[in-house]
């Protein structure tokens, strides 16, 4: 049994989860219902405190991927931007600047808030469907599910809502409780097992690559772009796709992924934003090493001619095979990569649709060269 609702405060986490554990076959049940209840309960919290919470439990859907049944769209969120009310155009026609080149959009036409999107932010909502423990759960995140089924998830309203006064009152632990007990399982035995897990991947490679392991062949090269993300959420939504993937390297195949820290004149626009290459910790190197992926760009595998949209100069390069054109030295470097680190790999580029970006050859052509891909998957939806 908990103590009283009143002393909980004077357990410290370890305690405070060694007593709700009473009563479960296992602390991963217990963990399991801890997560569920404090989910009904973080909807009357305080944002910061929410935000926390709903943090947690997408690195508790991480860690239960394997576990997932079955993962829906629930719905798609979308804010317009409020600088071109969701045209996506700039606006200098409309004033003195008609017939002149704007110097905020520089002839292009395009809204220099959202980079033409007409969007402000936005997001997609999933219901995830797991068994952990024996016990069915469903939880809505913004976290992509490892699996995506056609049929479209519950509404909010048909899971969990709010527990009523008399039900808060019976609980054990408080929001405030869980919340301090789901920090102490997060650090000492979520990070533990997913560094274990890590360990145990690396030495399960290294050992397929010596025995010529045929299961190898089976794993997946994922691309990636950002072009229809709204710039408001674009790091948050790229780092978010590559967890979900448990991607371990992101490989930029932007041919210019850097941002001058000076803009043009009069543009609030061109400053170096997250998903660019920055010094220091700054830039989308530093955010992915935050999260335990690492960056590197292969300028070899940009798109030398990105005027060309059939891309013929890069389809000629790789046909010809030969290293004197950049893209083959890059695949080279590509394949080394991989060979040393026994990464889980993922190719960036803006473009948003993967079927008219230069990333769709550069990931073919390295499939057919590697014994250790054989399929790839766009984690740009």
């Amino acid at each position: 049994m908990m103590p009283a609702a009143d002393r909980w405060q004077d357990l410290d986490a370890e305690q405070l989860l060694s007593e709700w554990s009473r009563g479960f076959e296992s602390t991963e049940a217990a963990i399991a219902h801890a997560i569920w209840v404090a989910n009904r309960l973080a909807k009357l919290e305080p944002r910061e405190e929410r935000r926390e919470f709903y943090s947690l439990k997408d690195d508790w859907l991480r860690l239960h991927s394997e576990d997932l049944v079955s993962g829906h769209v629930t719905r798609h969120e979308v804010d317009d931007c409020w600088g071109c009310g969701g045209s996506g155009y700039c606006n200098c026609d409309d004033g003195w600047w008609h017939g002149r080149e704007c110097n905020r959009c520089y002839g292009t036409g395009e809204c220099e808030r959202c980079d033409g999107t007409g969007i402000y932010w936005e997001r997609t909502l999933y219901e995830h469907r797991l068994v952990v423990a024996g016990q069915r759960y469903s939880f809505h995140s913004y976290s992509q599910p490892r699996l995506l089924s056609d049929e479209p998830g519950a509404d909010l309203s048909h899971y969990g809502g709010t527990f009523t006064e008399e039900e808060i009152t019976a609980l054990p632990l408080p929001f405030q409780g869980l919340l301090r007990m789901l920090r102490y399982v997060k650090e000492h035995l979520w990070m533990r097992r997913n560094s274990e897990s890590c360990t145990s991947h690396s030495s399960d490679n290294s050992t397929s690559r010596s025995m010529g392991d045929s299961q190898m062949a089976s794993e997946i090269l994922y691309t990636i772009g950002y072009g229809r993300w709204s710039t408001g959420v674009r790091i948050e939504r790229l780092v978010s796709a590559l967890k979900a993937a448990e991607v371990t390297m992101l490989v930029d195949v932007r041919h210019a992924p850097c941002s001058s820290g000076l803009p043009p004149k009069g543009s609030t626009n061109y400053w170096p934003k997250p998903w660019h290459l920055q010094p220091g910790n700054a830039g989308i190197a530093a955010t992915l090493a935050a999260e335990g992926i690492t960056y590197r760009w292969l300028v070899e595998l940009g798109n030398p001619q990105k005027t060309d949209e059939k891309m013929t100069a890069l389809r000629e390069h790789i046909a010809s095979g030969e290293r004197n054109w950049p893209v083959n030295r890059g695949l080279d470097l590509l394949e080394d990569m991989v060979a040393a680190d026994g990464a889980v790999i993922c190719l960036l580029c803006a473009c948003a649709k993967h079927e008219d970006c230069h990333r769709k050859l550069i990931a073919e052509e390295f499939v057919n060269r590697s014994d250790q891909f054989s399929r790839i998957v766009d984690l740009s939806s």
